[in-house]
């Protein structure tokens, strides 16, 4: 399963989200062609209500936390309610 499938099942799994956009930006850096290192994530869900911004990415970082120590490098995360 590559990267981008496992970030989009686990927060689709564990966030419920409205929306979730989620692009590969691993182009734009020098990285091998076909890298997944680098995403850009949009995401709306209930289960950011009443959580402030660094919450709502602490709470994508842990649900992530294996990608990160295993090749994904940079999130950049627009997180809403």
């Amino acid at each position: 399963m590559s990267i981008y499938q496992t970030i989009e099942k686990k927060i689709e799994k564990s966030l419920s989200p409205l929306v979730l956009r989620i692009e590969n930006e691993s182009y734009k850096h020098s990285v091998p062609r076909d890298a997944e290192t680098h995403f850009k994530m949009i995401i709306v869900s209930a289960c950011f209500e009443k959580k402030s911004l660094v919450k709502r990415h602490q709470l994508v970082y842990e649900l992530l936390s294996h990608e990160m120590k295993n090749g994904l490098h940079a999130l950049s995360l627009n997180t809403q309610s």
